[in-house]
């Protein structure tokens, strides 16, 4: 695993970095990712939630729990108000309405803690062939039924594939927003650029966090 200091040193010229987002903070040393960001003057922009197993697929209240409430302690060392989730895959022989129900039950169970820490939760994809949310639309209808002001959407964008008018589609409603990731990134592409102007001619105000094409994440 690179090191968080040298993966930032392995940025291109010309791309300053303002935030890191930590997939899994669990595999790192906190104190070293602590000194590394303020040696550089960055934020940490989002941190996975442990939710104590998939949503979809672990009926396990008290891990849940336990998972969110650490995750938080954690959110608060590094000054993050930021945290990523995805409801996990289906499980087999279950029915999909009764794991979404279960993803539902787990993501308002933890829309309180989210709320009392001030933190936001971004909602993303599964990528799983079994993935139980699989798409944008999916994912919004769940956001909307959790009706927490902490539960957001998190979009996951291609510059070589998200076209203007999906960009304007997906971002018409900025606020819904809580984090963009763009993966398969060439940093000096014309497409990169393109689309964050786009992205900014929306309105959003979020992260937009960036996956560099054949870099190792850290």
């Amino acid at each position: 695993m690179a090191s968080v200091k040298a993966a930032l040193a392995a940025l291109p010229d010309g791309i300053t970095a303002e935030a890191v987002e930590l997939v899994e903070w669990r595999d790192y040393d906190l104190a070293i990712v602590e000194a590394a960001i303020q040696e550089r003057g960055l934020t940490v922009a989002a941190l996975a939630l442990d939710t104590g197993g998939p949503l979809s697929t672990v009926p396990d209240i008290d891990a849940l729990m336990t998972g969110v409430s650490e995750t938080l302690e954690t959110a608060e060392r590094l000054g993050a108000n930021l945290v990523t989730v995805t409801s996990g895959g289906s499980a087999l022989g279950g029915s999909q309405a009764s794991q979404m129900s279960m993803v539902l039950a787990k993501l308002q169970a933890a829309a309180p803690l989210l709320e009392d820490a001030g933190v936001i939760a971004a909602l993303g994809l599964d990528r799983s062939p079994d993935a139980l949310i699989a798409t944008v639309e999916q994912a919004r209808k769940v956001v909307e039924e959790v009706a927490s002001l902490n539960i957001r959407l998190l979009l996951d964008l291609d510059p070589t594939q998200s076209s203007p008018a999906e960009i304007d589609d997906l971002l018409a409603d900025p606020a819904s927003v809580a984090l963009i990731r763009i993966g398969n990134a060439s940093m000096d592409s014309d497409a990169l650029q393109a689309l964050l102007q786009r992205i900014e001619g929306t309105g959003y105000q979020g992260f937009v966090t960036i996956g560099r094409a054949g870099a190792t994440a850290f």
